[in-house]
């Protein structure tokens, strides 16, 4: 963590001056990163079965269409979009729905 980054996150009240997470940073703290919004599926377009039968694999791609959603309120504040650059970016794109993938994995059933 550059020390912009630690100045920002303390700003927000998610970590202390010891790099601590606060009590409204565990709220948000999932990983072993800080997440700044849900991921809501808005349409599943379409699911493949991607199995592997002969090492006993069951696999399913799933493409969905999703977006985020429930930002959170320090995401957006200002010394946030000047430690990390890039999230006023991501947040707008993110929030249009858009194309992902899953592949769901079932461990070996042999």
């Amino acid at each position: 963590m550059t020390p912009t980054e630690k100045s920002a996150f303390m700003k927000v009240g998610l970590i202390t001056e010891d790099k601590k997470v606060t009590e409204k940073g565990q709220k948000y703290f999932k990983r072993g990163l800080f997440c700044y919004g849900d991921l809501s599926v808005e349409k599943i377009n379409s699911m493949t079965d991607r199995s592997e039968p002969s090492v006993g694999m069951k696999a399913t791609e799933v493409k969905f269409t999703a977006k985020l959603v429930n930002v959170a309120d320090w995401a957006t504040d200002p010394e946030i979009e000047k430690a990390f650059s890039g999230i006023k970016r991501q947040i707008v794109d993110l929030s249009k729905p858009h194309e992902r993938r899953k592949l769901l994995v079932e461990g070996k059933t042999k």
